[in-house]
């Protein structure tokens, strides 16, 4: 580079005309000379050709070039393919330069030896807001100071929505070295956050960039730019997010907010927006602060991976016409749920119950093994899980208590008063593979209860090794000890039918059916079917012959059940 290389400055202009002058201007007014100034018409309609045209007359340093409307992305990319210099600065047309900023900065270059490829200057700025007869109402200057890459970029990213945060890179604070313009270019399908996706890009490149002290550009504030449409810059801002993701994702940790992202894009009723806002939220460890402090972000994964966090915002935001709603229907309006057609209700019916078997999943307890494809519904009691055995590929159905009792009575200070002595046991409860229950299954072991693989549980089923004491009738029975504590084994591939009751120290053998509603008091022998109460063996497997029969002199020699 040589000792004054030519710097172009690209102005992309849409309906500005009359802010065209001072920015064109401060160009021109440099007191570093060897400049050229690109004008890009990106299809006005208002009298900015007439008005640059003018200006042409009386410096030739001004080029001016005009094009179908495409957004100042296309803008800025269209100058940059016209663009003659070495260096390259960008400027929005309602803006202006510091005429020192140009002289400053290629001082700074030679000053420092920057002898880079590919490089950045950034500088300060100032922030001008115009009232509604363009007098000034207030200003705001923003200084920097020399900041490595992984701090712009958390300067970036952590960026909120107004001005209040300003980030330190800005395009029209800027000095860019051609040939990074030339291999990068921006996104023409962005109309907001595409300047601060751009430097994106270039942070997490080869990019070098250097601090240059000075107020390098004023930002005129003004109602009716483009910055202010509220939609184009939440769709430019989730853009910008996305763009992080694909680049080093981790780094969403420091978005200041998603929660005002999403809101906006429900409010809009925007689906797709909303939904593409969520899948970030899941896929990655954006923050999502509904209140100061407070991250929901595992809320909004968990109700979005079963579909409903559209339905939870719907259901907030209308709250105060549901419950008007709910009071006519708990009133006795049937007509108002009949009017919801089957289909909506189906879907609902739907959401709601994988809803369920998700939070099932995720809220099971640590038992004292690893299992695969467990499924416990709710509701569900499981106590003292650390001394629980499950194998894999079981099903428990809803109502369904696990309980092993380390002791009696529990953490009961009547039972002190009732001058009962604490027992203290060592349980065990051993559950094999593949085994299934409808519902309601209550399982209490003070000893040892193995339930071995593939048994099949009906609804209703009690199982405990041990018995409440009785021996006194003056006591309340809750106050008396345990008792008559045995192990109780049921068998491979057992069928136990409904409302069964297995007693303490039985063993069901292996291949066994115990018809409903009975209760096993003695051992049921290997591939028997056993009912009543107490449960007698009614037939036994015949292997010989391949069937079921009844035992022979089924009154006198009948098994010992």
């Amino acid at each position: 580079m040589n000792n004054q290389p030519l710097i172009s400055v690209i102005i992309p202009c849409y309906n500005v005309g009359k802010y065209l002058p001072d920015s064109i201007g401060s160009v021109l007014q440099q007191t570093y000379n060897n400049v050229e100034c690109i004008v890009i018409d990106d299809g006005s309609t208002d009298d900015t050709e007439q008005i640059v045209k003018d200006i042409i007359k009386t410096d030739n340093r001004v080029k001016y070039y005009r094009k179908e409307n495409g957004g100042p992305s296309s803008a800025r990319n269209y100058g940059i393919g016209k663009a003659k210099g070495d260096l390259i600065q960008f400027l929005d047309s309602d803006d202006w330069l510091n005429t020192e900023k140009f002289n400053f900065q290629v001082d700074h270059i030679h000053k420092h030896q920057i002898k880079d490829d590919k490089f950045v200057l950034y500088s300060d700025f100032k922030i001008v807001w115009y009232g509604n007869n363009n007098e000034i109402i207030k200003q705001a200057t923003h200084e920097f100071e020399p900041l490595d890459k992984e701090t712009l970029l958390k300067r970036i990213i952590g960026r909120q929505f107004g001005l209040d945060t300003p980030t330190p890179l800005s395009v029209c604070s800027t000095l860019f070295s051609k040939s990074i313009l030339q291999e990068y270019k921006f996104n023409e399908n962005m109309f907001g956050y595409e300047d601060l996706t751009y430097f994106i890009h270039l942070l997490y490149g080869d990019t070098k960039f250097y601090y240059t002290p000075v107020i390098g550009f004023y930002y005129r504030q003004r109602n009716d730019s483009i910055s202010k449409n509220k939609s184009v810059s939440r769709v430019g801002y989730l853009q910008f997010l996305e763009s992080i993701y694909t680049k080093r994702k981790d780094d969403l940790v420091y978005c200041p907010n998603m929660y005002t992202v999403m809101q906006h894009f429900f409010e809009q009723r925007d689906r797709d927006m909303f939904r593409r806002a969520l899948r970030l939220v899941k896929n990655s460890n954006i923050p999502v602060y509904k209140k100061r402090g407070r991250n929901i972000q595992n809320s909004v994964v968990l109700l979005e991976k079963v579909n409903l966090y559209y339905t939870y915002l719907m259901l907030h935001h209308f709250r105060k016409k549901l419950f008007i709603n709910m009071k006519k229907f708990l009133g006795g309006s049937v007509r108002y749920i009949k009017s919801i057609p089957m289909n909506i209700l189906l879907k609902i019916g739907c959401s709601l119950h994988y809803l369920e078997n998700t939070i099932a999943a995720r809220t099971l307890p640590q038992f004292a093994n690893k299992q695969k494809n467990l499924r416990i519904n709710l509701p569900r009691r499981i106590d003292n899980p650390q001394n629980i055995y499950i194998g894999d590929n079981v099903s428990i159905g809803p109502g369904s208590l696990l309980k092993t009792v380390v002791q009696y009575p529990g953490n009961n200070k009547q039972a002190e008063e009732m001058g009962m002595v604490i027992q203290k046991f060592m349980p065990t409860l051993k559950i094999g593979n593949r085994v299934s229950a409808t519902a309601s299954l209550q399982i209490s072991a003070l000893q040892k209860i193995v339930i071995e693989d593939d048994v099949m549980f009906a609804s209703n089923i009690f199982i405990c090794d041990g018995l409440h004491g009785y021996e006194n009738a003056d006591v309340p029975y809750k106050y008396q000890p345990m008792f008559k504590i045995s192990p109780i084994t049921v068998g491979r591939g057992c069928w136990i039918g409904q409302n069964v009751v297995i007693m303490p120290g039985v063993t069901i053998g292996e291949m066994s059916i115990i018809g409903a509603n009975s209760v096993v008091t003695k051992n049921v022998p290997a591939r028997s079917i056993a009912v009543g109460s107490p449960a007698r063996v009614v037939k036994s497997w015949n292997e010989h012959e391949k069937k079921w029969s009844a035992p022979h002199d089924f009154d006198s020699k009948r098994p010992d059940v």
